[in-house]
């Protein structure tokens, strides 16, 4: 007799919900390519293992952040479709947290991309 384990597929909601991303959400899509970009650019510029590592930790939380804003963005016009002042704040919110970490990480991303590639 073999031994099942019965109940929920552990990881299964995630890659649902990395698929859903990855499918309608043109951010996400954006970034996909983004780090394709960047993965080229360093087979073309043999970036080291330190500039492939910042690289990657940046466009995770990005995805990351992404993500987490999405779902704040579905769960809010699920609770409300009125266009309250109080749902826009938590959205803008949201979206806040990317531009922190889009503008700041990538900035600091292309100086050291640069440094590297024009030393």
């Amino acid at each position: 007799m073999k031994f099942k384990l019965r109940g929920p597929k552990f990881g299964s909601f995630g890659a649902d919900g990395l698929v859903f991303a990855i499918r309608k959400e043109r951010h996400v899509q954006r970034y996909l390519v983004f780090i394709l970009i960047f993965f080229i650019l360093g087979i073309i510029f043999d970036f080291n293992y330190n500039l492939y590592a910042l690289g990657l930790v940046y466009f995770l939380l990005l995805i990351i952040f992404e993500l987490f804003n999405t779902s704040i963005e579905i769960l809010c016009d699920f609770v409300t479709e009125d266009h309250a002042i109080e749902i826009k704040r938590i959205k803008d919110l949201s979206a806040g947290a990317i531009f922190v970490h889009g503008f700041f990480g990538g900035t600091l991303l292309v100086v050291t991309c640069l440094m590297y590639v024009l030393r």
